[in-house]
């Protein structure tokens, strides 16, 4: 018969393994690199205006010359991007896709929009993604940290006097506007955020329920997996709380019906945001398909914003209150 003493250390023993293995695949399952195909792009069966399907637009996309680009993060990664140069010294748009996803599935029906502007295109590969080394990412955490190294290649690059807008769809919309809290330089003018979560813990939560998971119970194992496998800690990676420290004008886009990244989340960062920020949803549009849904109203409303702090001279701009919400 074993003592008491040794059921007491089989049981501790038992418990350590159960919370250090249940720790790692919360881990794994949240922030550690998946092993897919590089610029897959997924058949989401959407029909584009004039009969164009997703697949279609990302073969255009990747007929177009680009320029493979590299730099070295401030942790040491290699990051990865894809540079379209229409000419030196343009602004230049750097866009950040989502949780998962690559640059080429996330921005091959807007990138056109962009370079028929006179404007560059940065595709980045985020860390822990397609070509850029990383083991994990961080829900735009490190990722916004990232962003600043990139925009000091593009001046590096294209000169002081260059202009930058950034941009990014669902962990890349959050990644832009956590980055849009950092001392960025003055070249950076404006944001665009198409369907951010409010803060990755929100969107861990929701996800675990998704699964099954009861998510207050949960979410303590994911933290302390991040904080031991990732070396970040989840509640950092908060969207609501760079949009108050945020001062750079933002353009908030979210689908009406998104069913992974819910519009309530956008509606919080816009009531926390206290500068200028410009709120467009769309009706009929699930998580990241705005774009899709209505191209010509989504083009248009981008290209409007856009113009308003880039590429000509521009007056400073106040430091008012949210704009009116549209739909």
């Amino acid at each position: 018969m074993p003592t008491p003493v040794l059921v007491i250390l089989i049981a501790v023993a038992a418990l350590v393994i159960f919370v250090f293995g249940f720790t790692y695949y919360a881990y794994s399952v949240s922030f550690k690199r998946k092993r897919r195909p590089i610029d897959l792009v997924k058949d989401l069966g959407i029909e584009i205006a004039g009969g164009v399907d997703l697949k279609g637009l990302a073969d255009e996309l990747r007929k177009l010359p680009f320029e493979e680009v590299k730099i070295t993060s401030h942790d040491g990664l290699t990051l990865v991007g894809r540079y379209y140069s229409v000419e030196k010294g343009a602004p230049v748009h750097i866009l950040c896709h989502g949780y998962n996803s690559s640059p080429v599935h996330d921005f091959c029906a807007s990138v056109d929009m962009n370079l028929e502007a006179g404007h560059n295109v940065l595709l980045i590969y985020q860390r822990a993604h397609g070509r850029s080394e990383g083991r994990s990412l961080t829900f735009g955490y490190k990722e916004s940290r990232d962003v600043s190294s990139w925009v000091d290649y593009i001046i590096e690059r294209e000169g002081d006097g260059v202009e930058i807008l950034l941009a990014g769809v669902s962990m890349g919309a959050a990644t832009v506007i956590i980055a849009s809290a950092l001392d960025l330089p003055s070249n950076v003018k404006c944001v665009v955020a198409d369907c951010p979560y409010s803060t990755a813990k929100e969107e861990i939560m929701l996800t675990a329920k998704r699964m099954g998971f009861p998510p207050r119970l949960v979410y303590p194992f994911v933290r302390l997996g991040g904080a031991i496998f990732a070396g970040f800690d989840p509640d950092l990676a908060s969207p609501v709380e760079a949009a108050r420290a945020s001062k750079l004008p933002v353009l908030l886009i979210h689908g009406e019906e998104d069913s992974f990244v819910p519009k309530y989340m956008s509606d919080a960062i816009y009531a926390a945001h206290t500068g200028v920020m410009e709120y467009h949803v769309f009706e009929g549009a699930d998580h990241g398909m705005s774009c899709l849904v209505d191209p010509e109203r989504y083009h248009a409303i981008c290209a409007e914003f856009a113009s308003r702090y880039i590429g000509r001279a521009k007056a400073e701009m106040p430091n008012t209150a949210n704009t009116t919400e549209n739909k």
